[in-house]
């Protein structure tokens, strides 16, 4: 009788998360699949409570002196574990002064790029 019971607690123990992990696959697919569908709804200028009326509510945000980025899951992995997240299954949203300035990787990587300047301070002798 006990050998029966700790059979079942490790196959409990065992199948519980994976269950859980397969269940949201389908839902998070689903949520991506929306978001993607509402990108085509935006356009620049529009405010933050317009976007969040069509976009719903970002995964995450982030500031920076220019911009407040959204971002929203619009991609899922076709992998075991598609619950990892990685940055490019997400599409960033760019604020300034409430308005939608610009949405996407590309606008995302050209605003938030640096550039390193080198100045030569060697002293030449003539």
């Amino acid at each position: 009788m006990k050998a029966k019971i700790f059979w079942l607690l490790g196959i409990t123990t065992f199948v519980t998360p994976l269950l859980f992990l397969e269940g949201c696959g389908p839902v998070v697919g689903i949520a991506a699949a929306a978001n993607r569908n509402n990108l085509n709804k935006l356009e620049v200028g529009m405010s933050k409570s317009e976007v969040r009326n069509i976009m719903g509510k970002p995964y995450q945000r982030e500031a920076s002196e220019q911009c407040e980025w959204w971002f929203y899951r619009t991609n899922v992995r076709e992998e075991l574990f598609d619950a990892v997240r990685v940055e490019s299954d997400y599409t960033p949203l760019a604020f300034e002064n409430n308005c939608l300035v610009g949405w996407g990787r590309n606008f995302y990587i050209d605003r938030t790029k640096r550039y390193d300047v080198k100045i030569d301070q060697t002293i030449k002798q003539r």
